[in-house]
């Protein structure tokens, strides 16, 4: 990954925004990890990936507490769809 200060990022924005379009890029800050910018079609895959991921999860948890099941069938009667 490509790393660039805030101040050379301020200072470069174009660069910055053509560099992020083929790979992420880090901001430093005073020597200290501040952001990665990254290209919007990478960040919706991962937020999409994660969202999926954080679900999968719930869904497991929900079936290891051992309550009532409903199925699909009846759940769609009981929300009207």
């Amino acid at each position: 990954m490509e790393t660039m200060t805030s101040d050379q990022a301020r200072s470069s924005w174009g660069l910055l925004m053509d560099t992020v379009a083929k790979r992420p890029v880090e901001i430093t800050r005073r020597g200290r990890r501040g952001a990665v910018v990254i290209d919007p079609e990478l960040y919706d895959l991962a937020m999409a990936a994660l969202e999926d991921r954080i679900d999968a999860a719930g869904a497991q948890m929900a079936r290891s507490e051992g309550g009532p099941r409903i199925s699909a069938a009846d759940l769609r009667r009981e929300l009207g769809l």
